[in-house]
C-alpha cells in the first residue's frame, strides 16, 4: 500500500510540475512555427529563382555550348530578345 500511495504522490507532483511552463511553450512554438513561414517562403522564391536559369534549349555550336533561356518577341516593333547563356 505504501508503494502505490508513493508511486501515486510521485506521479501527480510530476503531472503537475509538468503542466507549470505551458504558456512559455506555447509561446515559443507560436515563434518557431511563424518562422518556418517564413522560410519556406523563401525557400520556394529561391527555388523560382533558379528555375530563370533553366534552358530551354541547348546548342553546341563549335565546342561552344549555348543554352538559351529566354526568348521575348514585340510585334509593334518587329524584334525578339533572346537570353542565353554561353
Amino acid at each position: 500500500m505504501r508503494k502505490l500511495l508513493f508511486f501515486l504522490a510521485i506521479s501527480f507532483t510530476s503531472f503537475v510540475f509538468g503542466q507549470t511552463n505551458c504558456e512559455s511553450l506555447k509561446k515559443e512554438n507560436e515563434t518557431l512555427q511563424s518562422t518556418n513561414k517564413t522560410l519556406s517562403s523563401e525557400n520556394e522564391y529561391f527555388r523560382k529563382a533558379l528555375d530563370i536559369n533553366k534552358p530551354i534549349l541547348d546548342i553546341e555550336k563549335e565546342n561552344s555550348s549555348f543554352k538559351i533561356t529566354k526568348v521575348v518577341g514585340n510585334k509593334a516593333e518587329k524584334s525578339i530578345a533572346i537570353t542565353f547563356l554561353v
